[in-house]
């Protein structure tokens, strides 16, 4: 029994034997110890015997030696042979004792025992196979999960590394479009900075010949104006004189018609200065537009306040005229439509002053504008058929214009001309109304746009 349990390999886990059988029989770890003694008993039998068998082998050869050298004495043979069957006959039976125990031992094993003894080999060699079965399954299952998980590792670099490369192609296919974009850009902003020169450049030589020809415009103006004051002032000194003659103002009918037109055409120009005001406004440029804006402004408010000054002045002598000859109806009815044209003028004129801080400034001076024309200063066949039906009623109360004092950081060429002191009692109206004159059809702020009269220069 030992010697069978030493030669198969066994499964030993915390003193049990695990041993695969009808029943999976378990020995306990006393039977372990058996074996193992009865292991070191068959190691010291063999030994024995493997000695014994030595000596024999070693005695034939000195006994077949000694034959073929000479012969040997009886004696000494028959003495040496006494000497080493004791010795043979105590090995003997010294392994007879250890075999006679050895089957005592069988002999005393349980049949059961004896019987699973004997199926131990087999099922030694059953659960070996299947042990190694299961070990090489075991091996080839976990070789396969590491192939499968190299694999998924290899994948997996593969993809990182395409992804990597994806991201490097894609970041030089941005640097780059942002270097073609940004040189891109570059050029655009040359070219636009280029465009914007040569814009600038054509704006500056319009604007110097639109500054030339409103300059020859204004000297021809101012020049004119001047004429016509000295005229007028003449005119209403000759009428004066009539007047005081006791003459019919008929007699001097187209004097006075001509004072009118003179009167008039102040206003006209006036009118016309207005329109290339908005026509310049629409054509303001962005590099100099506060300047442009400024400089328009003022050439506006000079003129308007020309015929703002040649009307009041007229008005204060058509009042001295009409407070001294109270008679004479027709001076009270142009003194009112003189004062009714300086009032709405006088309102325009403060707007201009008003504009360069009115976002909405455009529209105010339409609407002021718009207020008065030159149609508002009456022909002498006008003023006559208005004498036959003068109302006192109507004519009481007229309202004598302010005197202008500029308000705005508008340049104005005062004439000294224009401001000499003129005789007559002016009173200012602190607070008046800016209301519409006239009879005929008047202009809106939106005739102002569309309208066919021409600039003066």
């Amino acid at each position: 029994m030992g010697s069978r349990l030493s030669k198969e390999p066994l499964n030993v886990k915390s003193g049990n034997v695990e041993v695969i059988s009808n029943g999976r029989i378990e020995l306990d770890q006393s039977e372990t110890e058996n074996q193992k003694d009865n292991e070191i008993d068959d190691e010291e039998e063999k030994i024995g015997t493997e000695n014994v068998e030595a000596e024999k082998a070693e005695e034939n050869k000195t006994t077949k030696v000694d034959q073929e050298k000479c012969p040997i004495e009886i004696g000494v043979e028959l003495t040496e042979e006494s000497n080493i069957e004791p010795e043979k006959s105590n090995k003997k039976e010294k392994t007879d004792t250890r075999m006679d125990d050895v089957e005592a031992d069988e002999e005393n094993v349980d049949p059961h025992l004896a019987h699973s003894d004997q199926q131990e080999p087999d099922e030694f060699e059953e659960f070996d196979k299947l042990l190694a079965s299961k070990v090489e399954e075991g091996k080839v299952e976990e070789e396969l999960k590491q192939q499968e998980t190299q694999r998924e590792i290899n994948d997996r670099m593969e993809m990182l590394k395409s992804e990597n490369d994806k991201i490097l192609i894609a970041k030089e296919e941005c640097e780059k479009a942002m270097k073609d974009s940004q040189a891109h850009l570059e050029k655009r902003h040359n070219e636009f900075l280029e465009a914007e020169k040569a814009k600038q450049e054509i704006h500056e030589e319009e604007m110097k010949r639109i500054r030339q020809t409103r300059k020859e415009f204004e000297e021809e103006t101012e020049r004119i104006r001047l004429k016509e004051l000295q005229e007028i002032r003449a005119m209403m000194f000759a009428f004066s004189e009539c007047i005081r003659l006791k003459l019919n103002w008929e007699i001097k009918e187209d004097e006075w018609g001509s004072l009118l037109k003179r009167l008039k055409a102040s206003v006209s120009r006036t009118k016309s200065q207005f329109i290339w005001f908005l026509h310049s406004m629409k054509l303001l440029g962005d590099f100099d537009a506060e300047e442009t804006k400024k400089e328009e402004l003022s050439n506006l408010h000079s003129q308007t306040f020309s015929t703002y000054d040649t009307l009041y002045e007229a008005y204060l002598f058509i009042k001295n005229l009409s407070t001294e000859f109270q008679d004479r109806k027709f001076l009270v009815v142009l003194q009112k439509r003189l004062s009714d044209v300086c009032q709405c003028i006088l309102s325009a004129l403060l707007e201009i002053d008003n504009a360069m801080t009115n976002q909405n400034y455009l529209e105010s001076l339409k609407e002021k504008f718009s207020k008065f024309d030159s149609s508002d200063i009456f022909y002498t066949s006008k003023l006559r058929e208005m004498e036959k039906n003068f109302v006192e009623e109507t004519y009481q109360n007229i309202v004598d214009p302010e005197k202008y004092i500029p308000k705005s950081e508008v340049v104005i060429d005062q004439i000294s001309d224009s401001n000499e002191a003129q005789p007559g009692n002016v009173e200012e109206a602190p607070d008046h109304p800016n209301h519409e004159i006239g009879e005929d059809k008047r202009q809106t702020p939106e005739d102002l746009d569309t309208e066919n009269t021409q600039p003066c220069y």
